[in-house]
């Protein structure tokens, strides 16, 4: 995808491809590792994109679990559309170039 369909995504498109590009084989447990068992929580209760291992562990993962992107803030269509700019550039790119393009609040949140 390029960055103009990445900006066009809703987070729930934007998750539903993050999915699909790191668990191309089926969800993985990020805890115990089972690649089986697995059902994703829907709900009030539940945040979007939450699974449980049912067979494993039993406990509950995101996509996000186990990458950069974990226990950040930001929404997963801006971190798709600061790799989509990573890997589109020859020489690479500065955090103030990433916080300028993406719109961030602040330096730290670029780097």
């Amino acid at each position: 995808m390029n960055l103009s369909q990445i900006s066009k995504l809703t987070e729930e498109e934007a998750r539903a491809n993050l999915e699909a590009i790191r668990w191309a084989a089926g969800v993985v447990c990020p805890h115990c590792g089972r690649v089986d068992g697995h059902k994703k929580l829907q709900g009030k209760k539940h945040r979007p994109g939450v699974w449980k291992c049912n067979d494993g562990c039993g406990k509950q993962f995101s996509v996000t679990i186990g990458t950069v992107m974990e226990g950040s803030h930001l929404p997963i269509r801006t971190w798709l559309m600061a790799f989509s700019i990573l890997c589109s550039a020859k020489k690479g790119v500065s955090a103030l170039q990433l916080q300028r393009q993406l719109g961030l609040g602040s330096y730290r949140t670029a780097c």
